[in-house]
């Protein structure tokens, strides 16, 4: 896996956080929509380039998002099915994920 940085913007109403290579191109992103009324950060799409998928991008971006739920004390709705299963096979996230 090759080292990657996280460009990450918040839009109003939500935002999203892109894996970039050493180029600083993009090779993946997740997005999301924010319900602060509820505290909620709804993960809606993790997506990966065809030639990097496989190799834990899309899992790296999952936990880059909760992250920034636990900086912001959201808790996580994931309605991208990838999420989800990463979330559910993931062992310490009780504190966002339900």
């Amino acid at each position: 896996m090759m080292a990657l940085n996280y460009e990450h913007i918040e839009t109003q109403g939500g935002g999203y956080i892109s894996a970039l290579d050493g180029a600083s191109q993009e090779i993946g992103k997740l997005t999301y929509s924010l319900d602060p009324d509820n505290n909620r950060m709804i993960i809606t799409y993790v997506m990966v380039l065809p030639i990097h998928e496989g190799k834990g991008y899309g899992k790296k971006l999952v936990e880059k998002g909760i992250e920034f739920a636990r900086d912001k004390n959201y808790k996580i709705l994931p309605h991208c099915s990838f999420a989800r299963t990463v979330l559910l096979r993931m062992n310490d996230v009780e504190d966002v994920y339900p």
